[in-house]
């Protein structure tokens, strides 16, 4: 029972410290991708990935949350809520992984650290925020690493679970399959305490689970320029300029480390050196700096790793430091509490606050208007502050039927503006930076663009949804509406 209340404070402690960032959470493609994937199930379609680097899994885990979701704001805050279990997962992995023997008090203290340390992690808090910087990749990974310390004590179910949660986590992020090194790490030991028979049901649900992932990572690998450099390819597609391997990973490293934890770190690295050189710590101890060189390597061998990629390996480094100051306690201590301070203090800030709360707005006031809607953005001038996915989404969660939303030349066109100059439609809602214009048609829309002397930055978003909500039928050319169909 009083496992049961710790875990379930720090997860408190974790959600708040979350939860208080919602007005940041950041709105894109790449944030709403696996909810709107997620709602391809209602039309009786399988989902697909909302990006090439993701599987199966990313969408999988979204789905619940769309079920009960009430608006984008609630979907959010449920997101962030879920995103402080990696407080508990930690506490747990650091209970598991040390021996009954060890003292009361250092076991307590150990276990809260490892919790706190994770609860407070300003990067994790900022990975939530982003909604797409490695998805939901850490918490997976700190819940293998609860689940593969009570697997090393021989726990059949514990093992079946880190394969499935591992596999998940690959799903979020590929850069996750570096914690397989660990794996490889602890196999002797796995085999000592589990047997030749659960470790080779494991490999079989593993391998199983992995099919899907693999032959699409497979074709995806089939460009024509080799493996690596066709993988290295979608991994970098949003990348502008050519850095270079040790330049990549030693600024990720640098900002990981430095930046997110600042100076914090150098205990955090002395108490993961302690815990390889102990008996009683040292899987703990290999499975965090396994993952982190697994995680390393496979980003170095794209040329493509960022800080908060790093982050994927947060769990199992807090744990490995908790366990190393195990019998220097009063270090322990004190590491729990600086952390504590310095994730209350150090705040990450969104670029645009209350994007939810407006998107949730916007939603509300377009579905009392008749017939179908067609719901676009024209981003002008400015930071853009409306986005038509985030619209849609957040009022089918509240119950407009999907069908209402179309690309249809008939149906009427809620023009969402970024700054630029006022529409000749009474805006319905307006703010500093936007406007929302509802235009007769996709028609009236294209011409009052075109009738500008100056040309918008972007106009376009309407396929995220569409594709979304009916991807049977929708097509990237029907959603042109700037450009005039051909029986015009």
């Amino acid at each position: 029972m009083r496992l049961i209340l710790a875990s379930l404070t720090l997860w408190f402690l974790a959600a708040a410290v979350r939860l208080r960032e919602l007005e940041h959470v950041i709105i894109s493609s790449d944030s709403l991708g696996p909810y709107l994937r997620a709602l391809s199930l209602s039309s009786g379609a399988l989902p697909r990935p909302p990006n090439p680097e993701s599987g199966d899994g990313l969408w999988l885990l979204a789905w619940p949350l769309t079920q009960i979701a009430e608006n984008l704001t609630h979907l959010m805050q449920l997101r962030l809520a879920i995103g402080g279990i990696v407080a508990p997962a930690a506490f747990m992995a650091a209970w598991g992984f040390l021996p009954t023997t060890t003292r009361g008090t250092q076991r307590w203290i150990a276990s809260m650290t490892a919790g706190v340390l994770v609860a407070m992690d300003p990067g994790l808090v900022d990975t939530l925020i982003s909604g797409a910087r490695s998805y939901g990749a850490p918490e997976l990974i700190g819940l293998a690493t609860a689940t593969g310390a009570w697997a090393l004590r021989g726990h059949t179910k514990a093992a079946l679970a880190t394969v499935v949660l591992l596999m998940l986590a690959v799903d979020h992020h590929p850069l996750a399959a570096g914690l397989g090194l660990g794996l490889v790490a602890w196999w002797m030991r796995l085999r000592g305490t589990l047997g030749r028979r659960t470790l080779t049901m494991a490999a079989v649900l593993g391998a199983t689970l992995a099919i899907p992932r693999m032959l699409r990572t497979g074709a995806q690998a089939m460009c024509g320029e080799g493996p690596i450099a066709c993988l290295a390819g979608v991994a970098q597609s949003n990348v502008a300029e050519e850095v270079s391997r040790t330049d990549v990973i030693g600024l990720a490293l640098h900002d990981r480390f430095a930046v997110d934890l600042g100076w914090m770190w150098p205990i955090l690295l002395l108490g993961l050196l302690i815990s390889l050189r102990r008996d009683d710590t040292r899987l703990a101890g290999i499975w965090a700096l396994a993952g982190l060189c697994g995680v390393m390597l496979l980003g170095g061998l794209i040329s493509y790793i960022r800080p908060y990629h790093l982050r994927i390996v947060a769990v199992p480094i807090a744990v490995a430091a908790a366990l190393g100051l195990v019998r220097l306690w009063p270090i322990g201590l004190g590491l729990a509490c600086s952390s504590a301070f310095w994730g209350w203090t150090e705040r990450p800030v969104g670029p645009d606050p209350g994007a939810l709360h407006r998107a949730d707005q916007i939603a509300e006031a377009i579905v009392d208007l008749p017939g179908d809607l067609w719901v676009d953005q024209v981003w002008w001038d400015g930071p853009p502050r409306v986005d038509a996915p985030a619209v849609v989404l957040s009022a089918v969660l509240a119950g407009t039927k999907p069908d209402r939303f179309q690309l249809s030349q008939d149906a009427t066109m809620i023009l969402l503006t970024s700054a630029g100059p006022p529409a000749p439609w009474p805006p319905i809602l307006e703010g500093p930076g936007w406007r929302v214009h509802p235009a007769p048609n996709a028609a009236a829309a294209r011409r009052w663009v075109q009738e500008r002397a100056a040309r918008p930055h972007s106009q376009g978003g309407a396929l995220d949804w569409a594709s979304a909500l009916h991807p049977n039928t929708a097509r990237s050319e029907d959603a042109r509406w700037w450009v005039a169909p051909q029986s015009e």
